[in-house]
C-alpha cells in the first residue's frame, strides 16, 4: 500500500498506522492532542450543566488528571523506553505525552541547573490562548486550581520525591499575547 500521505482513498478495512507517512502522523498526532485537551474542557462543561457544581466539575476533573498521571504517563515512559532516574528524565516523558510539547499544544524553554533541578517556562500556551479568547473566567481554574495539582501529579507519577511550584502563573488574560504564560521550577524535595 506504500506510506499514505492522507486518508482521503478508498475505505481500506486492514489499514494500520504502518500504512501512513510520517507527515501524516505527525498531524494525525496534533489533531489527537487537541481532541485529548479540549475533550477535558468539554466533559467539565458537561458536569457543571448536569449538576450546576463547579466545584463538583472541578474536583472530578483533578480526579481525571490524577488518574491519568498515575496510570498513563508511566506507561508513556516504558513505551518510549524512558528510564526515569531523575527530572530531566521526567521532562522526556513529558515531551511525548499528549498535551506535551511535542503534541505542539506548548512551547517551551527548559533551563537545566542540574538533572533535578529545572526552570521550566512555557513560551507559548494555546490553552491559554484558547481561554483568554474563548472563556476567560476559566484562566484562575485552569491555570492555577487544575495545573499547579495536576503537573506535581504528574511529575511525581515519575519522581516520586520531586516538587513543582509555578514562579509566573496568569489569573487573567495577558495584557500582550507575546507574554510568557507560566514559569515553573520542578526540583526534588528539600534542594
Amino acid at each position: 500500500m506504500g506510506e499514505l500521505q492522507d486518508y482521503s482513498g478508498e475505505f481500506e478495512p486492514q489499514i494500520d498506522l504502518h500504512d501512513f507517512s510520517k507527515d501524516f502522523l505527525i498531524r494525525l498526532m496534533h489533531a489527537w492532542s487537541s481532541a485529548y485537551l479540549r475533550m477535558d474542557e468539554i466533559w467539565n462543561q458537561a458536569v457543571v450543566k448536569h449538576t450546576g457544581d463547579a466545584q463538583l466539575a472541578l474536583n472530578c476533573e483533578l480526579d481525571c488528571w490524577f488518574n491519568v498521571a498515575e496510570r498513563t504517563v508511566p506507561r508513556i515512559a516504558k513505551a518510549a523506553n524512558i528510564v526515569v532516574k531523575d527530572i530531566v528524565d521526567a521532562m522526556k516523558v513529558w515531551q511525548m505525552c499528549p498535551d506535551g510539547t511535542l503534541a505542539g499544544v506548548y512551547e517551551a524553554e527548559y533551563d537545566i541547573k542540574n538533572r533535578n533541578h529545572i526552570i521550566l517556562t512555557v513560551t507559548r500556551c494555546r490553552t491559554l490562548e484558547f481561554l483568554e479568547k474563548n472563556a476567560p473566567e476559566r484562566i484562575r481554574t485552569v491555570c492555577h486550581d487544575i495545573d499547579i495539582p495536576m503537573n506535581e501529579k504528574y511529575l511525581t507519577a515519575l519522581v516520586p520525591d520531586a516538587e513543582m511550584k509555578p514562579l509566573l502563573l496568569h489569573d487573567k488574560p495577558r495584557e500582550k499575547p507575546d507574554e510568557i504564560p507560566c514559569i515553573w521550577e520542578l526540583k526534588l524535595r528539600g534542594m
